[in-house]
């Protein structure tokens, strides 16, 4: 028999084992219990967050890539690999650059997935891969300088033994062009503005055994890599091509005056030739660019030609017309500049004419169209100047003065200030005069400089002052100045002065 404590513990064992089987029922009858989830939800922050941190990697790879990429350049700068050396010799004028570019475009495929990753992945590099260009576009111009150099001296050379503009074959297979275009294409515009400063400052500087003698190396070096102009007439900012092509050619142009008065006729003539040379073939290169050209870019070669024409004539106009003709000054003229100048934007037409056929696009047909008039009236009014110094260096040979050559000197200086009087007209105008035009140490009412024209003796004296191009007078020891009538009115009172 079983004791009571026995029978109540057997009963309890079997409750409890009763109240867990009820349980089991009643779970497996409602279904398991949902599971917790294994991804966390949606959020807009968070995938801004991965975003984030995947750019970075990707940026941090392309940091990496560029290293080894430098380097390559740099040991490509010291010394050519096979391959790129065989690429030169073959007529390719980038190659290493090309390289880049084209690396530069895979890393922008890589990165194209997202666009917005994309864009902003690429502007953040912009600048290393700016760098990364320039590096190679040097690369390959110091290898290739030397060449260029003699492609240079084979067209200055054609000019003058062909007498007539060269083909420029050579330069229609250079891809330069294209290559920065392409790269521009995807930088932001300061980036790209920086470069192309860049390019243009390493340009316009190469000196030594690349530099034609007795010519501004600036004006030159240029002429190495012509490929340039079209590109920094189209595309860059037009302060490039005035800081770099328009302005140096000012400053040679106003030397050729001193040229002539400091050196033989010779070397006069020399001189003149090869700054003509050099526009003429700036012009012609700047017109290559039109077959890739929009309207818009038509516009820009025909605007930049009428200025690189002016930067070579108006200094010329402004010189030879004011200064006091010499015997054979006319001939030498004609023969440096205005002969060579005629003969070549001739040639150059006929160039035109007889490329306009169907090889030419549109735009550079309808570019040559207004390019035309433009090379034609650089050539009228290099002719003018000749016909301008001739009537002058007659005009002293026959004894008749040269009281036109001095009106044609007025009427220049007057455009020069805008028709103002200046200091300068009234002292041209003494000096012609045979009178004496000095300083005093008085003022005006006003606080302008007094000038006194006197004749050197016992004469009359006349006191004179400027204020905004207006000329006040006053004779002898008269106390108040007049405004003058006109600039005859100050040199009427003075003996022996001649009609202005």
């Amino acid at each position: 028999m079983f004791a009571r404590d026995e029978v109540n513990a057997l009963f309890n064992g079997a409750s409890r084992a009763l109240q867990r089987s009820q349980l089991l029922l009643e779970e497996r009858s409602r279904g398991a219990p949902p599971e917790r989830p294994s991804v966390m939800p949606n959020s807009p922050s968070f995938e801004a967050a991965l975003r984030a941190l995947r750019g970075l990697m990707e940026f941090a790879a392309f940091l990496d890539a560029s290293e080894k990429v430098g380097e390559r350049l740099q040991e490509e700068s010291r010394q050519p690999s096979p391959a790129m050396a065989r690429k030169r010799r073959n007529g390719s004028r980038c190659p290493l650059l090309r390289r880049v570019v084209d690396g530069l475009a895979g890393v922008k495929g890589m990165w194209a997935g997202d666009n917005r990753a994309a864009e902003g992945l690429w502007l953040g590099g912009a600048l290393l891969a700016s760098h990364l260009v320039l590096a190679g576009l040097l690369a390959d111009w110091r290898h290739g300088a030397s060449m260029a150099a003699q492609q240079r001296i084979a067209v200055l050379q054609q000019m003058i033994e062909l007498d007539g503009v060269p083909q420029l074959e050579e330069c229609r297979k250079d891809d330069l062009l294209q290559l920065l275009s392409e790269v521009k294409a995807g930088m932001p515009d300061e980036v790209a503005d920086e470069l192309e400063a860049q390019i243009m400052r390493v340009a316009c500087s190469l000196t030594g055994e690349w530099s034609t003698p007795s010519t501004p190396a600036q004006l030159t070096s240029l002429l190495l890599f012509p490929t340039l102009i079209p590109f920094i007439v189209q595309n860059a900012s037009t302060s490039l091509a005035v800081d770099y092509i328009i302005t140096p050619l000012e400053r040679a142009a106003a030397g050729l005056l001193p040229t002539y008065l400091s050196e033989s006729p010779a070397e006069f003539v020399q001189a003149c030739r090869q700054l003509v040379q050099h526009v003429v073939l700036v012009g012609m290169y700047a017109a290559l660019g039109l077959k890739f050209s929009t309207a818009g870019g038509v516009q820009r070669v025909v605007t930049f030609t009428k200025r690189l024409f002016d930067a070579l004539l108006m200094p010329v106009e402004g010189a030879f017309t004011a200064a006091l003709p010499r015997a054979g000054m006319t001939v030498d003229v004609h023969e440096g500049l205005a002969g060579p100048l005629c003969h070549w934007v001739r040639s150059w037409a006929q160039h035109v004419e007889s490329k306009s056929g169907a090889e030419a696009t549109a735009a550079a047909a309808s570019g040559a169209r207004k390019l035309l008039p433009v090379w034609c009236t650089a050539g009228f009014r290099a002719l003018v100047v000749v016909e301008a110094l001739a009537h002058a260096e007659l005009g002293v040979v026959s004894g008749r003065g040269n009281a036109t050559a001095q009106q044609k000197k007025y009427y220049s200086m007057l455009q020069q200030s805008n028709g103002r009087v200046t200091t300068a007209i009234l002292s041209a105008v003494t000096e012609d005069r045979q009178l004496l035009f000095e300083e005093t140490t008085t003022r005006s009412a006003q606080g302008h400089k007094v000038y006194r024209i006197h004749e050197g003796g016992t004469g009359p004296t006349v006191y004179v002052y400027l204020d905004h191009g207006i000329v006040y007078m006053k004779v002898g020891r008269e106390r108040l100045f007049r405004r003058a009538k006109s600039v005859e009115d100050v040199f009427s009172v003075l003996a022996g002065s001649s009609q202005l």
